[in-house]
């Protein structure tokens, strides 16, 4: 007999204090505010430069954004997607 019992997502509706809370974002040294990158999901092409589908830490899918490239230039989640996109 397993006692691995299956996951069940939140009802916040029911139980509206188990709603994890979502990070907010880093403040830099200059008062800017920067939000961790889980990773990238995709690219387009936009004109000249390219775009890039964003997943935050701490967020799903109804909150991807697409980012403009160099708003991204010396992220580590960059490095990881076009390490596996590029050939």
């Amino acid at each position: 007999m397993s006692e691995v019992i299956p996951f069940h997502e939140n009802d916040a509706e029911l139980f509206s204090s188990r709603k994890s809370a979502r990070p907010g974002p880093v403040i830099t040294s200059d008062g800017e505010e920067e939000w961790l990158v889980e990773r990238i999901i995709d690219s387009r092409r936009v004109g000249r430069s390219f775009q890039y589908l964003v997943r935050f830490t701490g967020y799903g899918p109804e909150e991807d954004q697409w980012l403009p490239g160099q708003e991204l230039w010396e992220n580590a989640a960059l490095t990881v997607w076009l390490d596996n996109h590029i050939s």
